[in-house]
């Protein structure tokens, strides 16, 4: 399994955790918390009065008589005034708050609000709300009065509470953070990731499928989660904005499916049609609602199709073994959103007040899937460099002469291509060379190839290249040269290596040699070719074999 994998698969495992254990943390009531009287005092939009015990609130689901409008919630604390709180200010925490809208006064005093309160078209219901109560309007009885616009419940899931100023900074910080901050932080993640993955997809081959479905439910997800964000005010209605959401919540889940299935390339399987056909009908069926209460309703029971979707994913991650040991991101975010659409999906059922998780689990999930392909993406773009990176080096170790380094035979075609109107070529043979190896050995003649690379090698500019194209003959070409310069550097050449020695090799006598040098050069306005390049090379060598020609006439072999 590669480290990578385990290292990703750990990282998600721990926030998964923490994502299922902060809430028991956050969501309870602080053993330092000042508690309100367990009775709360309520007024329907019908003035009608009741009570209710603490943590509990009003539903639609459960009181089919449910009216939709703005309720009055009293609540009462004792306070001794034997006991002054050193602290200026305490805090009124509302871990989550059933409504849309709400307004709070302490003592007949108006101490805040959220949301639209002369209309109730706002969404502020998953947040925490975290009000600051001046210590000196503490009295022996106080009363909390709370007005919460309720489409289709209104109340408290969590009982109100109360924190000192220095006891609370921390936990509603953090309480702030979890319900609200997180998720800005996720919309901002899912949507870079949405348009990052959707343009990458559109540039590689390796499962574009998959990239365009994950991107399109990243887009997805991150309009659904408005839901889940504290808007104050809504520019369509807030029936309008429920089944935009629902809508999109369905969507994403559908392109999700997609996405996942185009990873594991089964993408014709009986789930896939079923979870297809199920969910344009909740999305057909969520077009009927007309009243807050009936959205509500509709909205709960098409949550149960795509609850069962993480589940399945699951199963069919477990029947991946070799996935599974590829990358245990996947799995890990698929197994957590499981467990958190069970929770969601169960808790209500036994009557469990209970933050909703699953925009998180869905959420993870998501971004699960696209740092699979991430991973992945950037394993086989990691085993193309080097395959590009060793194909590059067999490439240029092939066009090259492993003794002196200089280019071999096999770069013309490459060089040809480069060459324009005008060129000169030398041809260059070592005179003698047979006779060097007899007298001090190969060794000595491989030294005296090398000497006289580096010679030709010090003479050509970064424009011009040496190839050695056989034992003891190599080839300079020289773009942009003329033939009198050509001529220059054949004599420079000669000189240079005339003045050179190979000194006391292994232990021998100090010794020199000379080359036969041949030169042509080209000059027109027809484009080089290979016929053209072919002559002038034949030309170049024609003119060597004859300088090497007189060179045995006089006999210059003769002072080895």
């Amino acid at each position: 399994m590669r480290p990578k994998a385990v290292l990703t698969g750990i990282i998600f495992s721990i926030i998964s955790l923490v994502f299922l254990l902060l809430p028991v943390f956050l969501y309870r009531t602080p053993k330092q918390a000042i508690r309100f009287d367990p009775i709360y005092r309520i007024v329907d939009p019908n003035q009608n009065e009741s009570e209710l015990p603490a943590g509990r609130f009003l539903r639609a689901l459960e009181h089919p008589g449910y009216i939709s409008g703005t309720y009055h919630f009293s609540l009462t604390l004792q306070h001794d005034p034997r006991s002054p709180i050193p602290e200026p200010y305490l805090y009124l925490v509302f871990p989550y708050i059933a409504g849309t809208a709400m307004s709070v006064s302490w003592n007949c005093q108006f101490i805040g609000s959220q949301g639209d309160m002369a209309r109730g078209n706002s969404n502020i219901w998953n947040s925490a709300k975290i009000f600051t109560i001046p210590t000196e309007l503490l009295l022996q009885t106080n009363t909390l009065s709370v007005e919460i616009i309720g489409p289709y419940e209104a109340g408290f899931p969590f009982e109100p509470y109360i924190l000192s100023s220095k006891q609370g900074a921390f936990f509603t910080a953090l309480l702030h953070f979890f319900s609200e901050s997180l998720i800005l932080i996720i919309v901002g993640a899912l949507l870079v990731l949405g348009f990052i993955v959707i343009a990458t997809g559109a540039r590689i081959t390796m499962k574009p499928n998959a990239m365009l479905f994950l991107g399109l439910a990243c887009l997805c997800t991150t309009l659904f989660l408005m839901d889940f964000m504290t808007l104050e005010t809504l520019l369509v209605p807030l029936l309008e904005f429920k089944r935009a959401v629902a809508i999109l919540r369905h969507l994403a889940a559908t392109f999700f499916l997609f996405g996942f299935m185009a990873l594991i390339d089964d993408t014709k399987n009986w789930f896939s049609k079923a979870f297809i056909g199920i969910q344009i009908l909740c999305c057909l069926l969520l077009f009927f609602p007309r009243t807050m209460i009936g959205m509500k309703n509709m909205y709960s029971w098409t949550f149960l199709t795509i609850a069962l979707l993480p589940i399945y994913l699951l199963i069919r991650l477990i029947k991946q073994k070799n996935l599974i040991q590829s990358n245990l991101v996947l799995i890990v975010g698929v197994a957590f959103a499981s467990i958190i659409s069970l929770r969601d999906t169960l808790l209500p059922f036994f009557g469990k007040s209970t933050i909703f998780l699953s925009h998180y689990g869905f959420s993870l999930m998501i971004l699960a899937a696209v740092g699979f392909v991430v991973i992945e993406f950037l394993d086989q773009n990691k085993r193309l460099i080097v395959e590009e990176t060793l194909a590059s080096r067999f490439r240029e170790e092939s066009m090259h002469d492993p003794l002196t380094g200089l280019y071999n035979r096999n770069i013309l075609n490459e060089v040809l291509s480069t060459l324009d109107k005008r060129f000169s070529i030398l041809v260059v043979d070592i005179n003698g060379l047979k006779s060097i190896n007899d007298t001090f050995g190969h060794l000595a003649g491989d030294e005296v190839l090398r000497d006289a690379s580096r010679i030709m090698k010090s003479l050509v500019r970064n424009s011009e290249i040496v190839v050695r194209t056989g034992g003891d003959e190599f080839l300079m070409i020289l773009p942009d040269l003329t033939s009198i310069q050509a001529d220059e550097m054949a004599s420079e050449l000669k000189q240079r290596i005339l003045a050179s020695r190979i000194e006391n090799f292994a232990g021998r006598a100090s010794f020199s040699y000379s080359v036969s040098v041949g030169s042509a050069s080209f000059q027109s306005e027809v484009p080089v070719d290979h016929q053209v390049f072919t002559k002038i090379l034949d030309a170049a060598d024609q003119q060597m074999y004859s300088n090497k020609e007189r060179y045995r006439q006089h006999n210059i072999s003769k002072e080895f």
